[in-house]
């Protein structure tokens, strides 16, 4: 009686409009649409030709309530009923085929976003890939869609049941060199779904303890400054980059595996005063740095 027409599914909303069929002798008429994260209601509109919902949360599938009246016209008034549709957040420009992902498409984020199953080798040879962030509705047994993916850096699962699996087949821990050159984290606790870049390429998340974390830099210069506050700089970050030095706020207290493994360009690195913990391959391959003071006491140096 009610369908979902014109989806259109993005990283932070959902537009649709609905497709009502009255038959001869029944009325259908809309009272509003209201959105939901599980229990919670997140938004709620009144009857409209179309319906967009703004400002969600990604990777996400959300509930959308259409609540409607029905006149049958037998002289007994109308009555009340409603229906609910899945509507999902993600990248736009994904290539979609039969409810699941099969390409990168038109898409050029390099941090992805995903909340639907995904095929083998979908995501193949897109060299851009540098971040999966992967939803709560993710079939995970197609794990190898992002081979050939030199970039790659990080693929993050809400689900604990895709921590060693979701799209990366060779990943048997939190993290692990692989053949490509990436490092992978798989850890739910580390997931938040806001992630910012600032004005000079550095992008940061807070992690459920609250910390701030450093997860990618996409600027260029060779000349470091990490962000005053962030707290935490994540595995992998600038593994592999062309950067020559490094200048650490007092905010950050710990380096995670592998952040600066194989800068091969890197000289010179300023560590904070306030760390206490850092990965013992966090500088590995660095062949041509001069050295650096490390703080007495920190962990795993």
């Amino acid at each position: 009686m009610i369908e979902l027409k014109d989806e259109k599914f993005g990283l932070t909303y959902v537009s649709f409009g609905l497709n009502i069929k009255n038959a001869d002798d029944v009325t259908v008429k809309i009272k509003s649409v209201s959105i939901y994260d599980g229990d919670k209601l997140v938004a709620k509109q009144s009857a409209s030709d179309s319906y967009t919902f703004e400002n969600l949360k990604a990777p996400k599938v959300y509930t959308v309530r259409v609540e409607y009246t029905v006149d049958k016209k037998d002289g007994n008034g109308s009555s009340a009923k409603a229906v609910e549709f899945s509507a999902i957040t993600q990248s736009e420009g994904l290539e979609i085929r039969d409810g699941k992902i099969v390409g990168i498409g038109s898409c050029k984020d390099k941090v992805v976003y995903i909340n639907m199953p995904i095929v083998s080798y979908a995501f193949s040879h897109y060299t851009d890939l540098y971040a999966v962030i992967a939803g709560e509705n993710i079939d995970s047994s197609n794990y190898i869609a992002c081979s050939g993916c030199p970039n790659l850096r990080y693929v993050y699962g809400i689900q604990s049941t895709l921590r060693c699996t979701v799209m990366v087949g060779n990943v048997d821990g939190e993290y692990r060199e692989h053949s490509i050159g990436g490092g992978y984290t798989v850890n739910s606790s580390w997931l938040d779904k806001t992630f910012v870049k600032d004005e000079n390429g550095y992008v940061t998340t807070v992690l459920n303890d609250g910390r701030k974390a450093l997860v990618a830099y996409f600027g260029n210069s060779k000349s470091i400054v990490i962000p005053e506050g962030v707290n935490v700089i994540m595995p992998s970050t600038f593994a592999e980059s062309q950067i020559e030095s490094v200048k650490m706020p007092s905010s950050v207290t710990e380096i995670g595996a592998g952040a600066f493994e194989h800068c091969e360009s890197l000289k010179t690195v300023d560590l904070s005063p306030s760390l206490t913990r850092m990965a013992e391959n966090a500088f590995n391959g660095c062949y041509n740095l001069e050295g650096m003071v490390i703080p007495d006491g920190v962990m795993g140096a």
